[in-house]
């Protein structure tokens, strides 16, 4: 009776079932024995995960994107880990197959983690990035402390139009990303004349540039020389007048420069920079996180 016991495979437990389907997705299938049924759900996973990503990118309502994108996501991993425990508890308890080896999991686990870091790594590089904005320029559209997505396909499919935020580089400081508005594309006369801008000399309605604070000592930021846009280039301002350095300062932006449009805010939270408490020893500012921004959580930007 010992011997024939022992010949009896052991069942599939729907514990580890559940635990691999939450933190591995499809991995639990392979598990319970049905690879194919594994090989589908994982390519479903990155379909899901791709119209996930659109709803929260592209949906014009932006917190209904977000939390639709968000439910698919969840909705698709609860199916996983509820198909995988059903199995598990319907096991028959067949011989194990070849690949119901635990170093086959862990192979699996890694091959597919190291596909997931490739897959972001191009997403980043083609299609979108997150950014945290550090900094008043934008005020009030941003504020220092949003998290928001960036559009990168936009700048291979179409022309960038007048009044989009986007993210670019300065040749001045090529390693950081600012984030301001185009208000003047290619062929455009700009010009400011005592704050106002003016677009082939006609004042551009601005509801959202704000003029805060006290005028800093530049006569750019006051009176700006009437200039024409370049081919290739874009006139850039940030919305909070008197606080951003933008092509005021640093020229017309290339287009080559311009990184991605902005799109959503999917996180926000106060942020702000102090003094370190011993400059001596460490001269980078210490951040301090205020509390959560909630009703920026899903704000447009297009």
């Amino acid at each position: 009776m010992t011997e024939l016991a022992s010949s009896i495979p052991p069942r599939r437990k729907p514990w580890i079932a559940a635990l691999l389907a939450l933190f591995f997705g499809p991995v639990a299938q392979v598990y319970c024995g049905r690879l194919r049924r594994a090989i589908v759900l994982e390519l479903l996973l990155w379909i899901v995960s791709a119209a996930a990503f659109a709803l929260m990118l592209y949906l014009p309502m932006g917190k209904l994107g977000l939390a639709l994108g968000i439910g698919l996501l969840v909705g698709f991993y609860l199916y996983v880990s509820v198909d995988a425990v059903r199995l598990a508890r319907n096991d028959s308890q067949e011989s194990l197959r070849g690949y119901q080896r635990w170093w086959i999991y862990l192979a699996i686990i890694i091959a597919n983690a190291c596909v997931s870091e490739l897959s972001l790594s191009l997403n980043r590089r083609y299609w979108s990035e997150a950014f945290i904005l550090n900094g008043g320029s934008m005020k009030t559209t941003l504020y220092s402390g949003d998290r928001f997505m960036i559009d990168k396909l936009a700048l291979r499919m179409r022309p960038l139009n007048r009044g989009e935020i986007v993210a670019y580089r300065t040749p001045t400081a090529p390693e950081t990303i600012l984030c301001h508005r185009i208000v003047g594309v290619p062929g455009d006369r700009v010009e400011i004349r005592d704050e106002q801008l003016l677009i082939n000399d006609e004042p551009l309605a601005e509801p959202y540039a704000l003029f805060e604070g006290e005028l800093p000592p530049y006569e750019v930021i006051r009176n700006f020389e009437p200039q024409t846009v370049p081919p290739g280039h874009y006139f850039i301002l940030g919305d909070n007048r008197r606080a951003a350095k933008d092509s005021r300062f640093e020229g017309f932006v290339p287009i080559d420069d311009v990184v991605g449009v902005a799109r959503v805010v999917f996180w926000s939270r106060e942020y702000s920079e102090a003094p370190s408490a011993d400059p001596r020893k460490d001269r980078n500012p210490r951040i301090e996180w205020g509390p959560i921004r909630w009703s920026r959580i899903g704000q447009r930007l297009d």
